[in-house]
Formats: structure tokens, C-alpha cells, sequence
């Protein structure tokens, strides 16, 4: 296992370990959770690129290291192998995980699968496209009267057209 930190990758795009994950996320992560002093490293290069195509954002990710650290320190405050002492301070990282993620989440926006009609035009046009199990009508009673149709036409979106 590998553990890096050089303050001046913030904004590297080189990849990480995992397919998506990038030096310059993994390094403000670090910087985040303050993993960045070199005789006291809390997670490997490989663990925090891992987080890093599970979460959203940089805070969710963190918090996610957070949450895993909290974890892995279970009920041990501290732990000593020769010269080398391991301080954990569960609270802390439970509280930062909290405080991260609660800043996390007004960085995520929920996509609803075409807020506009060029915008579901175009994922109807994309052939990886999956459909939406979810539609206009889909609770509608064949066996029940329908209102008849007015002067104007609809198109594919279900939108009267002028």
C-alpha cells in the first residue's frame, strides 16, 4: 500500500488506481480529513481512490474516509508498536463524517431524467439510453372514459405542439 501527499497535486487530473479516480481528488480528500502528516498516515493511496467511485463530491468522499476510519478504530484509542503511537480519536471523525456529509449533500443535485423537452429528447435519441419505467399516464384506466382530444396534436414528449 502506497500513501502520497503533495500539496501542489490538488489539481492533478492524473489517474489514480481505480478507473475514474484522480491524484488531485485523493489529495484534497487528505487535505480534508488533514491526512497529509507523513508519520501518522491514516489511509492507504488505494483506499481513499476506492472511496473515490463510491461518493459524489470531495466532502462525500471525505466523509466516507471518515466513516471508514472510525470503523477500522472500533474500540482501540490507541495503539503502539515500538517508537511508532497511534492516536484515535473516534468522536472527532465521527463528527467531522457528519459535518462533511451535511456539506456534501447541498453539492449534489438530483437528476430527474429530462427537467426540459430538449433534454429528453436527447436522451430518447441516445441508443444507451434506458427507458424511464416512469411516465405521463402511467396510472391511467384503459376501461375508463378518456377525455377526447382537443384541436391541437401532441408530440413524442406528450406536449401539445401548436
Amino acid at each position: 500500500m502506497s500513501w502520497t501527499y503533495v500539496v501542489t497535486d490538488m489539481l492533478s487530473t492524473t489517474a489514480g488506481e481505480y478507473t475514474g479516480s484522480t491524484v488531485g481528488l485523493r489529495t484534497q480528500i487528505r487535505f480534508v480529513i488533514q491526512d497529509n502528516v507523513t508519520t501518522r498516515q491514516l489511509l492507504a493511496d488505494e483506499e481513499i481512490d476506492w472511496i473515490q467511485t463510491q461518493e459524489m463530491n470531495c466532502y462525500m468522499m471525505a466523509a466516507a474516509c471518515c466513516e471508514i476510519l472510525v470503523a477500522r478504530a472500533g474500540n482501540v484509542k490507541s495503539k503502539r508498536v515500538g517508537d511508532l503511537s497511534v492516536d484515535y480519536d473516534v468522536e472527532f471523525y465521527r463528527g467531522l463524517a457528519a459535518r462533511l456529509r451535511a456539506r456534501g449533500l447541498s453539492y449534489q443535485v438530483p437528476y430527474v431524467g429530462g427537467v426540459s423537452t430538449a433534454d429528453k429528447l436527447a436522451q430518447e435519441d441516445d441508443t444507451d439510453w434506458v427507458p424511464s419505467r416512469i411516465f405521463r399516464g402511467i396510472f391511467d384506466n384503459a376501461r375508463a372514459s378518456q377525455p377526447t382530444p382537443g384541436p391541437t396534436s401532441t408530440d413524442r414528449t406528450g406536449y401539445p405542439t401548436t
